[in-house]
């Protein structure tokens, strides 16, 4: 897939026949997915390449002043786009330049100016421009004269109501796994950059890659097996997401840390990708180093049975 960065980066030479949607996406849950297999489906129906417009910025940053944690930051958008099959992705930056122009100019300067796109395809909820005047209807008439074919994908319900980010996001807030994975369509995850930690891990014998997750929104505090991806491989992992309160004093700032079995290379500025398989405790305190490398041992040994139990195979690359 190929990403193209603002607009100054797009020009229709970049693009074969192009087919595009637009959102947010945040998540790529469900219904996103539907939107993005309609996309693909008319792509290949008008022999040309499948292409997302999609947001640096939440439009909620800009237009209320405060956006919601995202599910997905940009980077991990980018790699589950990637991995649903498109050819194109199109990052745009959301600001008060891009909030006042109206649908019709938008859609004139990405859609035929930018890309030159001979289908559109919009969510059943899919809005842009000034006063979110670019729904459906607006896009259908617009595209009329235009020689542009335009399709709405139709919601994707959950008993009666449209799959919705905001809910996934308060599931994953309350430590509601499977029913955020069963709205996702994949594993609750979490992904970002390997920064250096505090070495604790490393003095105790069980190394960490501290994960900078870049605001993205993790699962509440706790012991976790998952799948963790970096260098291109799925390793078994422990995951604790915590304030470390047998190190730390209290209020300390809640982290990310990752211990892969038998994997000991540093892995600084790596990015990793981390799927949550099953919650194993939450975090406690520890009267001491040596309890605490007792219970880690014992949470190994549980890491290893959940694997083979629950995910006995790593996720798609």
């Amino acid at each position: 897939m190929r990403v193209h960065r603002g607009f100054e980066a797009l020009s229709p030479d970049l693009f074969r026949r192009p087919v595009a949607t637009i959102g947010v996406f945040d998540g790529i849950h469900l219904g996103h997915r539907a939107v993005i297999d309609q996309t693909r489906d008319l792509a290949r129906e008008l022999d040309g390449e499948s292409v997302v417009v999609t947001f640096g910025t939440h439009p909620r940053q800009v237009v209320r002043g405060r956006a919601p944690r995202a599910i997905t930051s940009v980077a991990h958008r980018l790699v589950l786009l990637e991995r649903s099959g498109l050819d194109h992705a199109v990052v745009l930056p959301f600001s008060t330049q891009i909030m006042a122009m109206t649908a019709g100019d938008f859609a004139t300067r990405v859609f035929v100016g930018g890309m030159g796109v001979v289908g559109i395809v919009l969510g059943f909820d899919s809005r842009f421009g000034k006063g979110r005047q670019g729904d459906y209807d607006f896009v259908k008439g617009w595209a009329g004269d235009r020689d542009i074919v335009v399709r709405a994908a139709p919601p994707v319900l959950i008993e009666g109501r449209p799959i919705s980010s905001s809910v996934i996001r308060d599931l994953i807030a309350a430590g509601e796994h499977d029913q955020a994975q069963a709205l996702l369509g994949r594993p609750v995850a979490v992904y970002g950059r390997v920064v250096p930690g505090s070495g604790r891990g490393r003095e105790i014998g069980f190394g960490t890659a501290n994960i900078d997750l870049a605001g993205e929104l993790s699962p509440p505090t706790g012991v976790y097996a998952a799948w963790a991806r970096f260098k291109g491989r799925w390793k078994p992992a422990l995951v604790n997401i915590g304030r470390r309160p047998t190190f730390e004093e209290e209020g300390a700032d809640v982290t990310v840390e990752v211990h892969v079995p038998g994997v000991h290379e540093k892995l600084y500025g790596e990015e990793m990708e981390v799927q949550f398989v099953q919650r194993i405790r939450d975090e406690v305190r520890f009267p001491d180093a040596a309890a605490l490398i007792a219970r880690i041992e014992r949470d190994c040994e549980e890491l290893r049975r959940i694997v083979v139990e629950v995910s006995d195979a790593p996720p798609l690359p």
